[in-house]
């Protein structure tokens, strides 16, 4: 309907004519068109005229954050990102204000240890916002690594190596009683797919160091109360959403305070993250009642970070600050406990799977152990710590240790940094040359993406290749370059702080299942289904199917005695 509207009634000086209104033709028309010049606009800037313009990357990528949310979505972010870089470049615009870099020789540079992290990390109701892998700022990261880091330092590690042998102990037994002795469904042919089985040792071994308590994932082959499954459903939807971060905090910092009501919103106790944070609420509120009843509790990692104080208020005082918080606590174990053991089943398989993808790597391997414990440098079912880290003792274990981290990262995403003033200078190229990246962009490596760079690694950077960290053979200061370049276990002051209990943890484990049984890879059972994997920034792996049999090695004398 065409509305007369006198021009009069709006204002008696002007005569009385009438103008045709239609409120139709403004909305349907006009209004797109303002917000399609305004999109076009937003375009032509990003693409021509934004401080990272000159950048080249995926047209989509450089004109939204979206873009990258859906090739997060796909599982597939490693192979997207190998073939930009393979066709744009050491340095790729990936998202509006986002670059990837391949060159091995940018990450001191990016990761130096005054780099904050970006505004990911202000997103809220994750329930891990106070952890200290959730700092941006640098020196606040300092404050709060300082005071927890002795709790994994080597020496208190080295004081729980029992209880890491004991979950162990516990995989070695289950896998011959349900898969060899035939006591278990009578199943005797010893074939399995051990990718659940590291996620269980990983997680049972994770929860005995920190709780006290372990979850009895291995005892009973399943992913008790799914506690594993959500963490990785959580995982998912989190990596996908930091795509996009920007949007987010933008509705969250909005000044009417809706988008901070609207985002603010609880954890469901049953579900995803919110049932991690329930278990971790869960062992803190235990260890309260068994303090409260004067029972005697174990020095762990709950205990020591529940003794954790918060700086006194009153800088002037003497005395400590109050202890910390029940969030804090319930946010540092969330990230230690679950985010940590994923990265650590992920590299036990790997080695599994490289290694019986190649005879010669599996024999080699396989000979060092034995020679080792025909030499009594290694002795009893699973050998001490000390005895597989002692110099020259197992130095192509160890080889084949770092070069599936190298070959397979187990966090497969960038690391991003925010870029300071007055920006950074990278070299690109072999002839001196230098590209600028200006303050305020976000930059980072992927270690799946660095790691084949062929000028660094050589022309065979996508072989698994145990021999290229052997100093023997490279010569040590190739080892100490190859460690630098290393950033799997993070990078600068913010590397994992769980290192230690990783690295013993799969040391001793690879020792032990090659020394114990002999693996095979073999085809997926009828009805079963093939390797398969997706990356959602932890790896989603399954299908790795394998067939065990005891060798015959006199530690299975002691392995059979053993109760768990």
């Amino acid at each position: 309907m065409i509305l007369q509207v006198p021009l009069s009634t709006l204002s008696p000086q002007l005569p009385n004519v009438e103008v045709p209104f239609d409120i139709k033709t403004v909305s349907l028309i006009y209004i797109p068109a303002v917000l399609l010049t305004l999109i076009i606009g937003k375009i032509i800037y990003l693409r021509h005229f934004h401080p990272l313009a000159r950048f080249p990357g995926p047209f989509l990528g450089s004109i939204t954050n979206f873009y990258q949310a859906y090739i997060i979505a796909t599982g597939k972010l490693e192979l997207y990102e190998l073939e930009w870089h393979r066709k744009y470049g050491p340095v790729v615009r990936i998202r509006p204000n986002y670059l990837s870099s391949s060159d091995p020789r940018h990450i001191p540079l990016i990761y130096h240890k005054d780099a904050d992290k970006t505004n990911f990390q202000d997103l809220p109701s994750f329930g891990f916002e106070l952890a200290i892998a959730s700092q941006r700022d640098h020196k606040h990261h300092a404050f709060l690594k300082k005071r927890i880091a002795p709790a994994f330092s080597l020496k208190v590690v080295k004081e729980s190596e029992g209880l890491v042998d004991l979950q162990i102990t516990t995989l070695l037994k289950e896998l011959d009683r349900r898969y060899l002795s035939g006591t278990c469904d009578g199943k005797n042919d010893g074939v399995l797919d051990i990718a659940p089985w590291t996620q269980y040792l990983a997680y049972d071994v994770i929860t005995e160091l920190a709780f006290d308590d372990n979850k009895g994932f291995l005892k009973a082959n399943k992913d008790v109360d799914g506690l594993i499954g959500e963490l990785l459903k959580a995982l998912k939807g989190g990596i996908i959403i930091s795509a996009v971060a920007d949007l987010f905090l933008e509705i969250y910092n909005e000044p009417l305070g809706i988008g901070r009501r609207l985002l603010n919103t609880k954890q469901d106790p049953n579900s995803g993250l919110g049932r991690i944070l329930s278990f971790a609420q869960a062992q803190i509120d235990q260890r309260k009642r068994r303090i409260r009843e004067g029972k005697p509790v174990r020095n762990d990692l709950v205990n020591h970070i529940m003794n954790l104080r918060d700086p006194n208020p009153d800088y002037d005082s003497k005395e400590p600050g109050p202890l910390v918080s029940d969030a804090y606590v319930r946010s540092e174990l969330t990230v230690i406990t679950f985010a940590g053991s994923d990265t650590t089943a992920a590299n036990i398989r790997t080695i599994v799977l490289e290694v019986l993808r190649n005879p010669s790597i599996k024999a080699k391997l396989i000979a060092e152990i034995d020679s080792c414990y025909e030499r009594g440098t290694l002795t009893g079912k699973i050998a001490s710590y000390d005895q597989l880290n002692a110099k020259d003792n197992c130095p192509y274990l160890y080889a084949v240790l770092e070069e599936s981290r190298r070959f397979r990262a187990p966090a497969p995403i960038i690391l991003p940094r925010k870029v300071a003033a007055p920006g950074m200078q990278l070299p690109i190229g072999n002839y001196g040359d230098n590209v600028y990246i200006p303050a305020g962009a976000d930059i980072g490596c992927n270690s799946m993406v660095t790691t084949r760079d062929t000028n660094f690694y050589g022309p065979d950077a996508e072989v698994f290749k145990p021999e290229r960290w052997l100093e023997s053979l490279v010569g040590e200061k190739r080892v100490i370059a190859l460690k630098r370049a290393d950033i799997t276990f993070g990078a600068g002051s913010r590397t994992c702080l769980g290192k230690n209990i990783a690295w013993m943890e799969l040391v001793k484990t690879i020792s032990s299942l090659f020394r114990l049984y002999e693996l095979d890879l073999v085809p997926p059972p009828p009805g079963e289904k093939p390797y398969h994997f997706e990356n959602y920034s932890l790896w989603h792996e399954s299908g790795i199917w394998i067939k065990i049999k005891r060798r015959n090695v006199p530690e299975w004398f002691e392995l059979d005695e053993a109760t768990i």
